[in-house]
């Protein structure tokens, strides 16, 4: 599978090109559901300014998403 930024802009235009719909974690929690949903969800463990871009590209496509910023990098060597 291509895990590039390029291919993920493709996926999430096609997406949008589909009609599909995005709500967060939050909405999915509270019980709120759309024909075609999805539910984006981010682990941002290492790299804040490649979660903004991945943001501004499901902005752009009208999406909405929950991004997790890990604080304890314990489990990595950086």
């Amino acid at each position: 599978m291509d895990f590039t930024f390029a291919a993920y802009k493709k996926l999430m235009e096609s997406a949008a090109n589909a009609g599909y719909q995005a709500i967060t974690v939050r909405e999915y929690l509270q019980g709120i559901r759309k024909p075609l949903t999805l539910i984006l969800r981010h682990d941002v463990e290492w790299n804040p300014r490649r979660a903004l871009a991945f943001a501004e590209l499901e902005k752009a496509c009208g999406f909405r998403s929950t991004f997790y910023f890990r604080v304890d990098t314990k489990a990595f060597d950086l």
